[in-house]
Formats: C-alpha cells, sequence, structure tokens
C-alpha cells in the first residue's frame, strides 16, 4: 500500500509511506501537520495510523498476518476532488507472485484438526465447516453483524483464520475513525 501526500504551501514537504506484508513500517515522525504512528490493533494485529491535519485525513494500515488492509476517513469534499488532490494516491502494489482465493480444503487447519480426518462429503460437511467458521468468529467478534458475516464469508471462501480478522480489523477502525466526526 503505497500513500502519498503532496506538498502544501508552508504546512508540509510531500511524503510518501509505503507498506508491504513483509515490512510494516512506522517511520515518519510526528509533525504538526502531518504524522505516523505505530499501534496496536488488538489481537495481535499490527497497526499504522497515519493523521494529516490540514485535510482532516486520517488511515489506518494494518497488517493482518501476511494480508494488508487500510481504512480511510476523509472529509467528502477532498475525497471527490478530481484535481489538485493534496492525498494523491492510495494504491495496493500486485506482488510478483499473485495469489488468488481457491475453496478451502476440508482437511487440516481449522477445518478438521481435531480428528485429523478428511470431513465427509455432502452436507455434513458443509454444516460442519459453517458451524466452525461461525464459532471462530464469534470468538472475535461477539456480536453478530455485517463484520461478524464478513467473518465467516472470509472463512468460509480462504480457509485462512488470519484472513477472516480483517472483518474485526475493520471493526477496529470504524471505532477509530467514525464518520460522524467530520465536517461534511
Amino acid at each position: 500500500i503505497t500513500v502519498i501526500f503532496k506538498s502544501y504551501h508552508d504546512c508540509t514537504e510531500q511524503k510518501v509511506y509505503q507498506a508491504t506484508t513483509e515490512d510494516l513500517p512506522s517511520a515518519g515522525g510526528k509533525g504538526e501537520s502531518l504524522w505516523i504512528v505505530e499501534s496496536s490493533g488488538g489481537l495481535g494485529i499490527r497497526q499504522v495510523k497515519i493523521h494529516a491535519r490540514y485535510l482532516g485525513t486520517s488511515i489506518i494500515v494494518r497488517q493482518v498476518g501476511r494480508y494488508l488492509t487500510f481504512a480511510i476517513r476523509m472529509p467528502e469534499d477532498l475525497a471527490e476532488e478530481n484535481g489538485g488532490l493534496q492525498l494523491e494516491v492510495i494504491k495496493a502494489h500486485v506482488l510478483n507472485r499473485q495469489q488468488s482465493l481457491r475453496p478451502p480444503r476440508l482437511t487440516g487447519s481449522w477445518y478438521g484438526e481435531d480428528d485429523g480426518g478428511e470431513l465427509q462429503p455432502g452436507l455434513s460437511a458443509h454444516v460442519d465447516m459453517l458451524e466452525r467458521a461461525t464459532t471462530k468468529c464469534r470468538e472475535m467478534l461477539q456480536v453478530e453483524d455485517v463484520y461478524f458475516q464478513s467473518c465467516v464469508f472470509d472463512l468460509l471462501t480462504t480457509g485462512d483464520p488470519e484472513f477472516s480478522m480483517a472483518a474485526y480489523g475493520a471493526l477496529e477502525d470504524l471505532k477509530a475513525l467514525p464518520p460522524s466526526t467530520l465536517k461534511q
């Protein structure tokens, strides 16, 4: 994920923040108009908060296992502006090797580690997978809402508990970046 802040009057020089799945840097320090701070996102998730005070913009970049996620809160007029944006680019780089989502295997990992065997095909296997995903997500999120549903979906489609943690991170981002605090 790359974030580029263009220079703005005498307020700040152009700054670039880059994070990869291998490196979530907290470098950048604090200034009056732009600062970058590393903090704990809970459940062992690393996160970096970027605040651009002169833009009224906050960004959270999270490292969830081998995945990166981000959330951004910015004034609507700034988001809709198409020319001269001070916040120029947010983009995710596709690494040299692309990973595609594939249906999870019904052996190993969180699916069948208790019995070590392969689950029986058919409806019972799907019900078992759904129950395990529901239980795992309920442990993290406590409430059954859109984030809970996202967690269950992510876990069912990837079979990767780390990926499903992104739903937990998204809920934490909503708490940290409430849209109602912005002047629209």
